[in-house]
Protein backbone atom coordinates (compact mmCIF):
# COMPACT_ATOMS: atom_id res chain seq x y z
CA UNK A 1 0.00 0.00 0.00
CA UNK A 2 1.32 3.43 -0.90
CA UNK A 3 2.08 5.84 1.94
CA UNK A 4 2.14 8.92 -0.28
CA UNK A 5 -0.88 11.06 0.67
CA UNK A 6 -1.40 11.98 -3.00
CA UNK A 7 -1.57 8.41 -4.25
CA UNK A 8 -2.83 6.45 -1.23
CA UNK A 9 -6.44 6.28 -2.46
CA UNK A 10 -5.68 5.84 -6.16
CA UNK A 11 -5.63 2.52 -7.98
CA UNK A 12 -2.70 1.77 -10.29
CA UNK A 13 -5.00 2.39 -13.28
CA UNK A 14 -6.04 5.79 -11.95
CA UNK A 15 -2.39 6.70 -11.40
CA UNK A 16 -1.65 5.68 -15.02
CA UNK A 17 -4.48 7.95 -16.21
CA UNK A 18 -2.92 10.89 -14.36
CA UNK A 19 0.57 9.96 -15.61
CA UNK A 20 -0.48 9.78 -19.26
CA UNK A 21 -2.41 13.05 -18.92
CA UNK A 22 0.70 14.70 -17.43
CA UNK A 23 2.67 13.43 -20.42
CA UNK A 24 0.25 15.26 -22.72
CA UNK A 25 -2.15 12.57 -23.89
CA UNK A 26 -5.81 13.36 -24.50
CA UNK A 27 -8.70 11.69 -22.68
CA UNK A 28 -9.38 9.63 -25.82
CA UNK A 29 -5.77 8.48 -26.12
CA UNK A 30 -5.66 7.53 -22.44
CA UNK A 31 -8.91 5.59 -22.74
CA UNK A 32 -7.66 3.71 -25.79
CA UNK A 33 -4.28 2.98 -24.19
CA UNK A 34 -5.76 1.64 -20.95
CA UNK A 35 -8.95 0.12 -22.35
CA UNK A 36 -11.15 2.54 -20.39
CA UNK A 37 -14.21 4.46 -21.49
CA UNK A 38 -13.31 8.08 -22.15
CA UNK A 39 -15.85 9.14 -19.52
CA UNK A 40 -13.96 7.08 -16.89
CA UNK A 41 -10.65 8.78 -17.79
CA UNK A 42 -12.36 12.18 -17.57
CA UNK A 43 -13.89 11.27 -14.21
CA UNK A 44 -10.55 10.21 -12.77
CA UNK A 45 -8.90 13.42 -13.95
CA UNK A 46 -11.75 15.52 -12.54
CA UNK A 47 -11.32 14.04 -9.06
CA UNK A 48 -9.78 16.06 -6.28
CA UNK A 49 -6.96 13.53 -5.89
CA UNK A 50 -5.97 13.78 -9.55
CA UNK A 51 -6.08 17.56 -9.44
CA UNK A 52 -3.87 17.55 -6.31
CA UNK A 53 -1.34 15.22 -7.97
CA UNK A 54 -1.22 17.33 -11.14
CA UNK A 55 -0.82 20.55 -9.12
CA UNK A 56 1.98 18.94 -7.10
CA UNK A 57 3.74 17.85 -10.31
CA UNK A 58 3.35 21.32 -11.81
CA UNK A 59 4.77 23.05 -8.72
CA UNK A 60 7.70 20.67 -8.43
CA UNK A 61 8.49 21.04 -12.12
CA UNK A 62 8.57 24.81 -11.77
CA UNK A 63 10.78 24.52 -8.70
CA UNK A 64 13.16 22.16 -10.52
CA UNK A 65 13.37 24.53 -13.49
CA UNK A 66 14.10 27.44 -11.16
CA UNK A 67 16.81 25.39 -9.43
CA UNK A 68 18.44 24.50 -12.77
CA UNK A 69 18.34 28.14 -13.92
CA UNK A 70 19.83 29.35 -10.63
CA UNK A 71 22.61 26.75 -10.75
CA UNK A 72 23.47 27.56 -14.35
CA UNK A 73 23.58 31.27 -13.61
CA UNK A 74 25.90 30.61 -10.67
CA UNK A 75 28.40 28.62 -12.74
CA UNK A 76 28.13 30.76 -15.90
CA UNK A 77 31.30 32.77 -15.09
CA UNK A 78 33.31 29.56 -14.72
CA UNK A 79 31.95 28.22 -18.00
CA UNK A 80 32.73 31.51 -19.72
CA UNK A 81 36.32 31.45 -18.43
CA UNK A 82 36.79 27.87 -19.64
CA UNK A 83 35.36 28.69 -23.08
CA UNK A 84 37.65 31.71 -23.32
CA UNK A 85 40.66 29.57 -22.30
CA UNK A 86 39.78 26.94 -24.92
CA UNK A 87 39.26 29.61 -27.59
CA UNK A 88 42.65 31.20 -26.98
CA UNK A 89 44.94 28.44 -25.69
CA UNK A 90 43.88 24.99 -26.89
CA UNK A 91 46.30 23.21 -29.21
CA UNK A 92 43.55 21.79 -31.44
CA UNK A 93 42.21 24.32 -33.93
CA UNK A 94 38.84 22.52 -34.04
CA UNK A 95 38.41 23.00 -30.29
CA UNK A 96 39.41 26.67 -30.58
CA UNK A 97 36.98 27.17 -33.44
CA UNK A 98 34.14 25.49 -31.53
CA UNK A 99 34.84 27.55 -28.41
CA UNK A 100 34.95 30.78 -30.43
CA UNK A 101 31.63 29.88 -32.02
CA UNK A 102 30.13 29.17 -28.58
CA UNK A 103 31.41 32.50 -27.24
CA UNK A 104 29.92 34.40 -30.17
CA UNK A 105 26.58 32.63 -29.69
CA UNK A 106 26.66 33.55 -25.99
CA UNK A 107 27.42 37.17 -26.83
CA UNK A 108 24.98 37.84 -29.66
CA UNK A 109 22.75 34.77 -29.79
CA UNK A 110 22.62 31.96 -32.25
CA UNK A 111 22.13 33.18 -35.82
CA UNK A 112 18.95 32.17 -37.57
CA UNK A 113 19.34 30.92 -41.10
CA UNK A 114 16.45 32.22 -43.15
CA UNK A 115 15.90 30.72 -46.56
CA UNK A 116 13.52 32.18 -49.08
CA UNK A 117 12.54 30.00 -51.98
CA UNK A 118 11.30 31.80 -55.02
CA UNK A 119 9.53 29.66 -57.58
CA UNK A 120 7.59 30.79 -60.58
CA UNK A 121 4.86 28.66 -61.99
CA UNK A 122 4.53 29.06 -65.77
CA UNK A 123 0.83 28.18 -65.71
CA UNK A 124 0.06 30.71 -62.98
CA UNK A 125 2.20 33.31 -64.75
CA UNK A 126 0.27 32.79 -68.01
CA UNK A 127 -3.06 33.37 -66.26
CA UNK A 128 -2.01 35.98 -63.72
CA UNK A 129 -3.77 38.93 -65.40
CA UNK A 130 -6.90 37.07 -66.50
CA UNK A 131 -10.24 37.29 -64.75
CA UNK A 132 -12.15 34.18 -63.71
CA UNK A 133 -14.52 34.63 -66.67
CA UNK A 134 -11.57 34.95 -69.07
CA UNK A 135 -10.12 31.69 -67.77
CA UNK A 136 -13.49 29.91 -68.13
CA UNK A 137 -13.93 31.19 -71.69
CA UNK A 138 -10.39 30.13 -72.64
CA UNK A 139 -11.03 26.64 -71.28
CA UNK A 140 -14.31 26.39 -73.16
CA UNK A 141 -12.60 27.39 -76.41
CA UNK A 142 -9.83 24.81 -75.84
CA UNK A 143 -12.33 21.98 -75.51
CA UNK A 144 -14.43 23.22 -78.41
CA UNK A 145 -17.37 24.90 -76.72
CA UNK A 146 -18.65 28.09 -78.25
CA UNK A 147 -20.17 29.97 -75.29
CA UNK A 148 -22.66 31.86 -77.44
CA UNK A 149 -24.04 28.78 -79.27
CA UNK A 150 -23.36 25.84 -76.95
CA UNK A 151 -24.33 27.48 -73.67
CA UNK A 152 -27.47 29.19 -74.94
CA UNK A 153 -30.56 28.63 -72.72
CA UNK A 154 -32.55 27.75 -75.85
CA UNK A 155 -30.15 24.97 -76.93
CA UNK A 156 -31.67 21.50 -77.01
CA UNK A 157 -29.41 18.66 -75.88
CA UNK A 158 -29.62 15.33 -77.73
Amino acid sequence: MSTNPFTARFTPTALRVVQYYWWGETHEEIGARLGLPVSRARGILASGEAKAILEHLKNNTMNAMLEVNTTLQAIAPVILQEKFRLATEDADSRVRNSACKDLLEMAVGKPINKVQISHTDPISDAHRNLTEDDIRNNLRKKIGIDPEKDLSPTRVLN
